[in-house]
């Protein structure tokens, strides 16, 4: 349609704050952005763009620990705040594949580089993240009792209704890894087309 303009689902952080926010994918575009380096070493092409206002006085800066360098285990000094260095301004963190970012895949993506480097910098890659995922079950923030039933599906519209049990979360691919009844396998759907249900018998 002429004249849209696609919003995407983002995060905004501002110094300790984290919160859900949406903006126009164009504007977004229009500001200096950078790579997430523990998001982009793992497969997700997250981005972080600075505000142009100033930022607030905070006890901590969480932005300047989430950019940090895998491979050193420090951010660049151009995402270093506090003290002399004055506050951060607020930052978004979106992703350019216009796949949503919400505070859920904050916290996921902030507990896994903090358990990565907690001994120090160290190479991570997705091999690590899938591994985080499935062993700390992940999909049970979204699913927490694991049971789904498949709905909206275009490709495959024979599928919906079918009852399902959620095996896995592919977070760069943004697909959940659900097990149909009575079928081997699993088929990967995005997070639009399940909808909880009641534990199946």
């Amino acid at each position: 349609v002429f004249g849209y303009r696609m919003k995407v689902q983002c995060v905004r952080v501002t110094g300790f704050r984290v919160v859900n926010s949406e903006i126009h994918l164009e504007d977004l575009k229009k500001g200096e952005s950078e790579p997430v380096p523990i998001a982009n070493a793992v497969g997700i092409p997250l981005m972080a763009t600075k505000e142009p206002t100033t930022g607030e006085d905070s006890p901590l800066f969480v932005i300047s620990r989430f950019m940090s360098q895998p491979s050193t285990g420090m951010a660049a000094l151009n995402w270093l705040y506090g003290g002399a260095a004055g506050p951060a301004p607020p930052v978004l963190l979106w992703r350019s594949d216009s796949v949503p970012f919400t505070t859920r895949e904050w916290d996921i993506l902030d507990e896994f580089e903090c358990r990565m480097l907690e001994d120090g910098p160290r190479k991570v890659t997705p091999k690590h993240l899938s591994t985080y995922i499935e062993d700390h079950r992940e999909w049970e923030r979204e699913f927490p009792d694991s049971q789904v039933r498949l709905t909206g599906l275009v490709r495959r519209a024979d599928l919906n209704g079918l009852l399902g049990t959620v095996e896995n979360w592919d977070m760069p691919g943004n697909r959940f890894i659900v097990k149909l009844q009575d079928q081997h396998g699993g088929i990967r759907v995005l997070r639009e087309n399940l909808e909880p249900t009641e534990p199946l018998g």
